[in-house]
């Protein structure tokens, strides 16, 4: 129901604002899945599409086991349920009851307003993400073992690369550098192919979550005391307190690229 109508229906109701932004986000996350399983997908909201399998049935074992598939991925990936009315009209439900919950992956994505063949201004964007992600991961104690590149390039293609470290991380720049180097190889493969690949979204996502905080010593204990520096500072100031330099805009960096020193 629309907000305006619900508005007229129930005056007196408490309307808690949305953010929208974070919606825009999962929705693209979970309309990048669909697309894995078939290039005819037709949003009609957010977080509603119809899909034509015909073409790809046979490639996934069916259409009952491709809603399966989506439903799992989605909910592994994206952290989300996918309601599946039939189910849930017969009051089946195959979920376990969780007194608490520890989510199985912690994931970031963004949207460019156009598409971009900028490498410089992707893999900064993908640094924010990294970020991003470590920082939820750190604030609820948990690190994670794969980490996962999403990258969907014109002309609505997905593309997935994923990596499994040997110990759990909650790092942002071992989560970069490991997203960054499958952004290269997947962009470099598509140069090799012949392709030219105009990026219009990439995302992060770190799964095989356990929880627990980050051992070791030297180098693993000087980042984590970084990283604790860094979130508190933000969680005071803003995100925008601190940043690494590789994260800023291309054009701010450049700003100086014409002085000379004399």
């Amino acid at each position: 129901m629309p907000l305006a109508i619900a508005g007229r229906l129930c005056p007196d109701g408490i309307y808690v604002p949305g953010n929208f932004d974070r919606y825009v986000e999962a929705s693209d996350a979970v309309m990048a899945i669909f697309e894995e399983q078939t290039p005819l997908v037709e949003p009609i909201s957010l977080d509603e599409a119809f899909l034509d399998v015909t073409a790809t049935e046979h490639l996934f074992g069916g259409a009952i086991a491709m809603a399966t598939q989506i439903k799992r991925a989605i909910r592994e990936r994206c952290g989300l349920v996918v309601a599946d009315i039939w189910q849930r009209a017969n009051g089946i439900d195959d979920g376990d009851v969780q007194s608490e919950h520890v989510p199985k992956s912690v994931g970031h994505s963004h949207t460019f307003d156009t598409n971009t063949l900028d490498a410089a201004k992707i893999e900064s964007t993908l640094l924010r993400l990294a970020e991003g992600v470590g920082r939820r991961l750190r604030d609820h104690t948990l690190r994670g073992r794969t980490i996962t590149m999403t990258l969907r390039v014109a002309p609505f293609e997905t593309r997935t690369r994923q990596r499994t470290l040997r110990e759990p991380t909650d790092d942002d720049v071992t989560i970069y550098r490991i997203a960054r180097q499958l952004l290269r190889d997947a962009l470099a493969e598509d140069r090799e192919g012949g392709r030219t690949s105009p990026v219009r979204l990439v995302g992060i996502s770190v799964s095989s979550v356990s929880a627990g905080e980050q051992l070791g010593l030297f180098d693993a204990a000087r980042h984590a005391r970084l990283n604790a520096a860094l979130d508190a500072v933000r969680s005071r100031f803003g995100d925008g307190a601190l940043d690494r330099a590789s994260a800023r805009e291309v054009k701010e960096r450049r700003r100086f690229s014409g002085h000379r020193s004399r």
